[in-house]
């Protein structure tokens, strides 16, 4: 029996049917391990998909720790026919984000993430620099920053810094912000206490200040208020109050009092103000 996954993937987009369909299901699944039949059904695959987003959900199932079908080889040439495939189609397809995912695939434990799988991440994320650059969004810049974060923090540093400098959407700032507050590394040897490098802190700052000059009503403020007092994220309760005020000064100008009860309940949540003194003052002000 097929597994799950490839079943619908193939029920879904037949152009990979025919590729199967010439092989009796249980023999393949018997004989898969053998060099010579596997060879076979990638040429196969090769030769009759022009599905690049089926191969890479074939690819992903074959390399899902948690799947019934693991065989993380055949899961890495099937990556590969399929960024290739993304390359050959890309002026009429584009499907940059697809070659982003495999990145992502690449140096995810739960799938791959072994040194030639870093390797590879690295490689495929040069060459969608070098050959796309000009139609990378900052989402894109975002997603190849957080695949290097662990694996090569200057290159995640330059790819978030592009980010930042093309993005101009508070609540995308404020997510960037996010990734930067949530990526830490020790820099203690002891283990006492997890900090942020000093580049990662200056450019969560500088995505939140660019968020803040960009919001432009009460959920705006407040969302970006929550991001920078969080613990876990910019961990900065004094600037997160001075935000909060700037929403409160917004709310008063409207007269709303649904503005001024927003404010109220995140700044008495213990995740996103624990001042609850403080919210109850902001309930009186209209």
């Amino acid at each position: 029996m097929w597994p799950y996954w490839f079943q619908s993937v193939c029920i879904t987009h037949g152009t990979l049917a025919p590729a199967f369909d010439k092989f009796d299901k249980k023999q393949v699944l018997e004989e898969r391990k053998k060099e010579k039949e596997k060879n076979k059904i990638l040429q196969n695959i090769k030769e009759s998909s022009t599905d690049a987003e089926s191969l890479y959900y074939i690819a992903e199932g074959l390399c899902d720790s948690n799947g019934d079908f693991l065989d993380k080889d055949w899961a890495r040439e099937v990556f590969q026919l399929c960024e290739e495939l993304v390359h050959k189609q890309y002026k009429e397809n584009g499907e940059l984000y697809i070659l982003l995912d495999i990145a992502k695939i690449y140096v995810d434990q739960n799938y791959l993430g072994e040194e030639e799988d870093l390797n590879r991440a690295q490689t495929l994320l040069k060459k969608i620099e070098t050959s796309y650059e000009n139609d990378l969004t900052p989402h894109d810049y975002l997603k190849m920053a957080n695949v290097l974060y662990n694996i090569n923090p200057e290159r995640a540093i330059d790819s978030y810094n592009q980010a930042i400098k093309f993005e101009e959407d508070p609540y995308m700032l404020m997510t960037i912000g996010d990734c930067l507050g949530k990526q830490v590394r020790p820099t203690r040897e002891d283990g006492v206490g997890i900090y942020l490098a000093y580049d990662d802190r200056v450019l969560m700052e500088k995505a939140y200040k660019k968020a803040f000059d960009r919001c432009y009503d009460v959920d705006s403020y407040v969302c970006l208020a929550a991001s920078v007092g969080f613990e876990g994220m910019g961990n900065n309760p004094k600037w997160a109050k001075d935000i909060y005020k700037v929403a409160i000064e917004i709310a008063l100008k409207e007269k709303s009092r649904e503005g001024l009860e927003k404010i109220a309940e995140y700044v008495s949540d213990f995740r996103w103000g624990n001042d609850p003194n403080w919210a109850n003052e902001i309930r009186k002000m209209l």
